[in-house]
């Protein structure tokens, strides 16, 4: 009935036999057949016409509901599937169907299953081969891990980790921003473009990941595949090269930072020698009978503004020795909170030798002034565009020409910082090639060519970017654009500042441990605080003692320390006597790293910067108890 029903559109021969040789005859010439699959034989038949007719197009028909039967059929060979009891409107139907596969050349369904299961084993192997972590994961948890994502995170199995959160072995500063680059991936649907990111193995040991992330369907779901690459020991060599260019850097400004100190240390020097000699001239005037008394108050009024100008010099040997610490030290952390304006200032004193024979320096800062990166690193940054701006412009006509620092916030929230200039300006041959590594444009002895080139990998290892502007003859313009970091920044009470009023409020006394192992430090704080009771040690070993058996309103303690140091002491009494923490203040020469030392509630421990005013000290006092 059905061979008939067909006939009016088809060319159709019927076989009631499942045998091979006859059906493997008369099925050559033959494009679409239907197999009745209501009894086992009709697989064999699949199976049969499969192989000796591999382009055929068979349809089976299979019992009715017999999802098994349409399965086992399928994987036989078959093209397609109908369910008896079959009606002639259907094959018809299933034989458009079929005319369309075949006009395209469609694959057999078990050609494609053997393709794709080639494929994936093909893929499998990779997967299990490469050197890269590879992780697949939905909803913030692991789906799938590779073996060498095993061996990064320091795991013995996959499925350790398989249906755990992924936030589990990243620092917590990162998990917000990781958050929001999975939620942007997934609604863009573009990948993530690659960047560092701090990862932590389950003993607390942390590395530097590569990470690289795109979206994908896994298992019929969106899900996220991303791939880490192990880069610590490439950026522990990246890092030394950095502080190597930042070391050269200001190693070219030596002979005027050199000069910049000498001249108020000349005046610190020549000014106490007056004041000596003006000691002796009070001396000699008290000795003799009815010494004149104006003549003694004017003697006092000259020992004050000698004072006062030794206490000048001074501060600007202070300035100038922070400044240089902030370009000096070892790499800081990316992720810290930078004040960008104070940077700035400290980078202009700096490069100030190379461009005030040169131009003026303008500032005009219109940002809240913090964004997110790290201080020395980003300093470096500063200071190369600094030095660029002044080398751009010829000496001799420092009020003709102009270096201008401008900073402002930017719509989309991050802050930009612009370097100009009213140099010689840059071809766009020259502009094009200016962020490569080693190319240069200046004489010998003025410049390796890797500045530029490190610069704007810093800035792009801090998200961030450096874009440039020029004309010849009429100037450049430097454009870095970082993250904002407003609503991380410390509070006040952080930093103690050297400004602050001494005032003349008479204050409760307190109890005060001093620990320092310079005795003329210990000396002096005792001398400045003279109205509170005072104890000082030299040692780490010792402060921690006396501060675990004992109460104290204030501690004052150094960074480097005999036997223990500063930051050993801070780590103890984390473990030990956390509830102290809040009275510890460090006194630093610079050596102050933030990235760790944080108090139970998130904020910074306090700190003084040596070296420090009586002011800062008594005021800190006031307000530390």
């Amino acid at each position: 009935m059905l061979a008939r029903a067909l006939r009016d559109e088809h060319e159709v021969k019927e076989l009631a036999t499942t045998n091979a040789s006859p059906l493997s005859a008369d099925l050559a010439e033959l494009a679409i057949i239907a197999c009745d699959q209501t009894n086992g034989a009709g697989l064999e038949g699949v199976e049969m016409v499969r192989r000796e007719q591999p382009r055929c197009w068979i349809i089976a028909m299979v019992a009715s509901g017999g999802l098994d039967g349409a399965r086992a059929a399928l994987g036989a060979g078959a093209n397609d599937c109908v369910t008896a009891p079959v009606s002639a409107a259907a094959i018809k139907l299933r034989i458009e169907v079929a005319r369309t596969g075949i006009k395209g050349g469609t694959e057999p369904p078990r050609a494609v299953f053997d393709r794709l299961r080639a494929s994936e084993l093909t893929l499998r192997s990779v997967l299990q081969a490469t050197p890269d972590a590879i992780i697949v994961h939905r909803e913030g948890r692991y789906v799938y891990v590779n073996p060498a994502a095993v061996r990064q995170l320091g795991l013995t199995d996959a499925e350790q980790v398989i249906g755990t959160s992924i936030f589990n072995y990243v620092l917590p500063s990162e998990v917000a921003s990781i958050r929001a680059r999975i939620e942007e991936m997934l609604r863009s649907g573009e990948p993530a473009p690659p960047r560092d990111m701090q990862l932590v193995r389950p003993d607390g040991e942390t590395f530097v990941g590569e990470v690289v992330s795109i979206t994908a369907s896994f298992d019929g779901a969106p899900t996220v595949i991303t791939i880490i690459r192990d880069v610590s020991g490439q950026r522990r060599i990246q890092s030394q090269m950095f502080l190597a260019d930042r070391l050269a850097t200001v190693g070219t400004l030596t002979v005027g930072v050199a000069h910049e100190i000498n001249n108020p240390l000349s005046w610190v020097i020549g000014n106490l020698g007056l004041l000596i000699d003006e000691f002796d001239k009070q001396v000699r005037m008290r000795e003799l009978p009815g010494h004149d008394m104006a003549a003694v108050a004017a003697s006092r009024a000259r020992v004050r503004e000698l004072l006062g100008r030794a206490q000048e010099g001074t501060e600007r040997v202070r300035r100038i020795v922070r400044d240089l610490g902030r370009f000096g030290r070892a790499d800081d952390e990316d992720g810290q909170v930078v004040d960008v304006h104070a940077l700035l200032d400290s980078a202009i004193e700096i490069a100030d030798v190379q461009i005030r024979h040169r131009a003026r320096v303008e500032r005009e800062y219109r940002s809240a002034g913090y964004a997110r990166g790290g201080e020395a690193r980003l300093g470096q940054v500063f200071l190369n565009l600094l030095v660029n701006a002044g080398q751009a412009i010829e000496s001799g006509s420092p009020r003709d020409n102009l270096v201008k620092v401008d900073t402002r916030d930017l719509e989309d929230g991050r802050v930009e910082i612009a370097i100009s200039d009213t140099g010689c300006g840059m071809p766009e041959r020259v502009r094009e090639r200016i962020f490569e590594p080693f190319f240069t444009t200046k004489p010998a002895g003025e410049g390796t060519g890797i500045g530029l080139a490190i610069s704007h990998s810093i800035v792009a290892a801090m998200g961030g970017e450096i874009v440039v502007e020029s004309e010849v003859d009429r100037g450049t313009i430097f454009r870095v654009r970082l993250g904002s970091a407003l609503e991380d920044v410390p509070s006040v009470s952080a930093r103690v500042s050297h400004e602050e009023s001494d005032g003349h409020r008479v204050v409760p006394a307190v109890r005060v441990l001093v620990v320092d192992d310079e005795p003329l430090i210990r000396e002096m704080v005792c001398d400045a605080l003279a109205q509170h009771d005072v104890t000082t040690v030299s040692n780490g070993r010792e402060a921690l003692e006396r501060i675990l058996n004992e109460e104290w309103d204030l501690i004052l303690c150094d960074m480097v320390l005999p036997e223990l140091s500063g930051l050993d002491v801070y780590r103890r009494l984390e473990v030990e006597r956390p509830d102290v923490l809040g009275k510890l203040v460090f006194m630093t020469g610079g050596d102050f790293s933030r990235k760790d030392l944080r108090l139970p509630g998130g904020a910074e421990v306090r700190r003084l910067e040596k070296p420090f005013s009586i002011k800062a000290l008594r005021s800190l006092v006031r307000r530390g108890r």
